[in-house]
């Protein structure tokens, strides 16, 4: 149809497990396009090229990140990056959802806890510069995602993990 326009959603990290699904998902979504960006395209440590990239979205998805062992790569990545995200989605007028993860509000259990009321008790490195991403997106009026177990598909972590637990203990736990 001439001069309809559709939404477009960027979605960062889109080679990865979340972050290609969201991708995909966007693909089928009525008045969307999706617009996949991975690390060749665009390094969220790189500003002019982000920023490049992110030109004329409606949305981002950011779920690039580095979940590695090196603390400078979770500050380069993880915190000045998505400095970097936030100010190119600003530029571009797009509002950006964060995936983060569960591990910002350390070790549970929780139970019937609120959302909104999970505390921010990071026990690594790694989660602290998750949570301190957190606070850019949600100072930008975006919001963060924080999934705990992720299972489908191409998982490596989840089932692999269940597998050796059962492997461990002789058999399934009741």
């Amino acid at each position: 149809m001439p001069g309809t326009s559709r939404a477009v959603l960027a979605v960062l990290g889109a080679r990865g497990f979340i972050g290609s699904r969201a991708a995909e998902a966007a693909r089928r979504l009525p008045g969307w396009s999706a617009r996949p960006i991975t690390r060749g395209l665009a390094d969220v440590r790189d500003a002019s090229a982000l920023a490049a990239a992110l030109a004329g979205v409606s949305a981002v998805v950011h779920a690039a990140s580095h979940v590695g062992s090196d603390p400078q790569l979770h500050r380069l990545v993880n915190v000045e990056g998505t400095a970097n995200v936030v100010a190119a989605a600003d530029a571009s007028g797009a509002r950006v959802v964060y995936l983060s993860t569960a591990a910002v509000s350390g070790r549970g259990p929780f139970h019937r806890l609120d959302e909104a009321d999970a505390p921010l008790a990071p026990s690594s490195p790694l989660s602290a510069s998750r949570a301190a991403a957190e606070r850019l997106v949600l100072d930008a009026g975006g919001l963060v995602v924080r999934p705990h177990l992720v299972l489908g598909a191409g998982d490596r972590w989840v089932g692999p993990g269940v597998a050796a637990l059962t492997a461990a203990v002789g058999g399934l736990v009741d």
